[in-house]
């Protein structure tokens, strides 16, 4: 076992006919009923039956049916059936030609399935699958990155317990979700169980035709588990009654995030809210001028990325109310500094975008001039909830200059949580970015 695409030693492994139940018990988060890591050439999953994984959730997340982590790569996982797990009954975190066929994943308690890093490759393929939800649970069907090309998806029979509300994929019907050329020969349809709610995924005498029409071929999952030549352990595994799972109340809400940071007080704690620089000469310094301190973030040529050096902080405003965020910032000539409030969404979602550089500040478009080498004073009331307006209020108040004031809508209208604040050089050349004065709190609705 590795992490990423290193070479392994786990290869041509066979995990088969397995029974796997139970686990998790609302305690442990980030794991899964068959987890995997690495390059894995001639594994095996298969013929394997996993339900009641259920997670933790309130700090990490992830209950998974089959889970494949980090460089997990051909690997082939078929005739499994993976039910009643907590987040997703497949979960690829990234990984490298896997193929998913003639499994039956249904009614997990959020989203069925998820992929998470999109790479320069054919991650999985999935195909001849049935997955089945009911979005009267609040079940979904996707979660994360899956509209790219590097994901093959055909020949799977969707279906939603609640006929009413039909399949969606990512918000999208089938046929826009076909135009990304994935599941071009899938169909939404009830493949006919006998009554899977309660279990029982045997099929109808009215499923052939469903199940021909992708080639599904039905498999016996009655085979999983304890040997059927062994009565005593079948006899024990049949009588034990297992409790319901209690999952854990949310924990209770933490103190209102308070932050002001004018960089007077020497503490390493600055080091742990950056990216370390990606190149030899990015560096960020605290600074004195005048008396006063701040910090500086030196942009070179040879960042790796070019989003370093990057600088953040991390809180959670989630009810409604309004975050109120102000700072000083000072840019050289040829510096451009990114500025974004984030959500926790996989691909987060920006409640503000906005760059500032030498000749202008702009939101969604320039809202005024800039100089280099002078700093400017930045106020933003920034609306946070479903129920909140959506606009927000921006100041600008250049050194020695008058207050600007703007007003503009939030960027996307699904963004209704802050959970970090960003600064981050953009460009990879010779710059400096210095910042000063960084107030962040909220304020809460009266109501």
């Amino acid at each position: 076992w590795v992490w990423g695409y290193r070479d392994s030693a786990a290869v041509e492994n066979h995990i088969e006919f397995n029974h796997i139940h139970h686990i998790g018990w609302g305690v442990l988060s980030d794991m899964g009923g068959v987890y995997s890591l690495g390059i894995s050439p001639g594994t095996t999953v298969s013929n394997n039956v996993i339900h009641d994984v259920n997670s933790y959730n309130r700090y990490g997340r992830g209950g998974w049916g089959l889970y494949t982590d980090e460089g997990s790569s051909n690997i082939l996982m078929e005739n499994n059936l993976v039910y009643r797990t907590h987040t997703g009954n497949f979960h690829q975190h990234y990984g490298k030609e896997n193929i998913l066929r003639n499994n039956i994943f249904a009614f997990s308690r959020e989203e069925q399935m998820q992929r998470s890093r999109p790479e320069e490759h054919l991650s999985f393929t999935l195909e001849r699958n049935i997955i089945v939800f009911d979005s009267a649970e609040g079940q979904t069907l996707l979660r994360g990155n899956w509209k790219n090309q590097f994901s093959a998806l055909d020949k799977n029979i969707y279906w939603n317990m609640d006929s009413e509300a039909g399949v969606n994929f990512l918000d999208m019907p089938l046929r826009e979700w076909q135009k990304l050329g994935k599941d071009l020969t899938s169909i939404i349809a009830d493949p006919c169980f006998v009554d899977a709610k309660a279990g029982d995924f045997r099929f109808t005498e009215d499923s052939k035709p469903v199940l021909e029409k992708v080639g599904f071929k039905p498999f016996d999952f009655t085979k999983a588990g304890v040997l059927k030549d062994d009565a005593q352990w079948l006899k024990e595994s049949k009588n034990y009654d297992y409790p319901q799972v209690v999952l854990a109340p949310d924990p209770p809400e933490p103190p209102p995030f308070v932050l002001s940071d004018d960089f007077e007080t020497p503490r390493r704690s600055l080091i742990l809210s950056a990216s370390n620089p990606s190149g030899k000469n990015g560096a960020y310094r605290i600074l004195e001028e005048n008396g006063n301190h701040f910090l500086r973030m030196t942009d070179t040529p040879d960042q790796r990325y070019p989003f370093d050096p990057f600088f953040h902080y991390r809180m959670k405003y989630a009810q409604n109310g309004t975050a109120r965020i102000s700072f000083d910032i000072r840019v050289s000539e040829q510096a451009e500094m990114l500025v974004e409030a984030r959500d926790n969404a996989s691909p987060y979602r920006v409640g503000l975008p906005m760059r500032v550089n030498a000749r202008e500040i702009s939101v969604a478009g320039k809202i005024c001039d800039n100089m280099p080498n002078r700093w400017v004073r930045i106020e933003v009331s920034l609306p946070i909830g479903p129920d909140r307006a959506r606009n927000y209020v921006l100041k600008v108040t250049p050194e020695g200059g008058e207050t600007l004031t703007f007003s503009r809508p939030v960027p996307n209208n699904k963004w209704n949580l802050m959970t970090e604040f960003v600064f981050a050089a953009l460009g990879q050349v010779n710059a400096e970015l210095d910042l000063d004065n960084v107030k962040i709190d909220f304020l809460p609705n009266a109501d």
